[in-house]
């Protein structure tokens, strides 16, 4: 998957992998704020590391876990500055 947020957290853009069924339509988070549509603890997580990424260009590698319909399900994201 691919999330973009702009540097104040609002989520711009949003593309699943193509054999992922989301649980809801990815539209409906477009123009959101992290902090509005993560838990609270995993949305400053995202942020500080959008931060990080800003702040240094380097890539910073941030794994998490949500509980997804009653399961405990671990992911990693890279996240990058792009221009």
């Amino acid at each position: 998957m691919i999330f973009r947020w702009r540097a104040d957290g609002t989520l711009v853009d949003f593309k699943p992998a193509k054999d992922l069924q989301t649980l809801v339509p990815a539209n409906i988070f477009i123009g959101q704020k992290a902090q509005d549509i993560l838990p609270s603890a995993f949305a400053e997580e995202i942020l500080s590391a959008n931060q990080q990424a800003l702040d240094t260009g380097e890539i910073q590698v941030l794994e998490y876990q949500l509980l997804i319909q009653d399961a405990l399900c671990h992911f990693e994201a890279r996240i990058v500055f792009c221009t």
